[in-house]
């Protein structure tokens, strides 16, 4: 899994994203999905049951045109009235490369899979996730769950960096302010904060 220039600049953002928001980052973990498609209708849906830090189970349940449509839906659904930017995040594209040299069967039916997901944002800035492993559903559903991980804490991490820029401007702290205001700047290129 090679990263690229794009992935290694957010795994800068995602550092400054969590050293602002410490304790209050959300951290999503999936327990379980399950899946049914209808051939005929060309429809899938999922009912999926996930946590927020490790908290009580929370479980949705969606449709959509595909597992990747109907999860990401599921996750709209639930989070967009709290958290507006995700109205401007889309998908870009999906790709799945097989390593064939993790096969323990003849067949390779067992090889590992990585799943590349990608997001655009409303200045059509992408984002690529990935996620590894022996099942397909598994690696799409995490990779779905990480994208909207870290587009929830960017907004918050832009909200609470706004918070933090007026409160030092009100204590005449223009040099915490500007330190605020260089950390803030790297966060709007996630995506639009326009309705924050």
């Amino acid at each position: 899994m090679h990263s690229t220039v794009e992935e290694s600049k957010r795994h800068d953002l995602y550092k400054i994203i969590k050293k602002t928001l410490k304790k209050e980052y959300l951290d999503l973990t999936v327990k379980k999905i399950a899946l049914s498609e209808d051939f005929s209708k060309s429809t899938s849906q999922v009912n999926c049951s996930f946590s927020e830090n490790g908290g009580r189970a929370i479980n949705l349940k969606s449709s959509g045109c595909g597992m990747v449509d109907a999860s990401f839906n599921a996750l709209l659904e639930y989070y967009s009235d709290n958290y507006p930017s995700l109205e401007n995040i889309a998908f870009e594209g999906i790709s799945v490369l097989p390593d064939w040299r993790t096969r323990a069967g003849l067949s390779g039916s067992d090889a590992e899979i990585e799943v590349e997901i990608k997001f655009t944002n409303s200045s059509n800035s992408i984002m690529t996730f990935r996620n590894k492993g022996k099942s397909f559903v598994r690696a799409t559903v995490l990779g779905v769950f990480n994208a909207i991980e870290f587009y929830i804490n960017a907004e918050n991490a832009f909200k609470k960096l706004k918070y933090l820029i007026s409160d030092a401007k009100n204590r005449n702290r223009n040099d915490i302010a500007q330190k605020h205001l260089s950390t803030i700047s790297r966060v709007v290129n996630v995506t639009s904060y326009e309705k924050v």
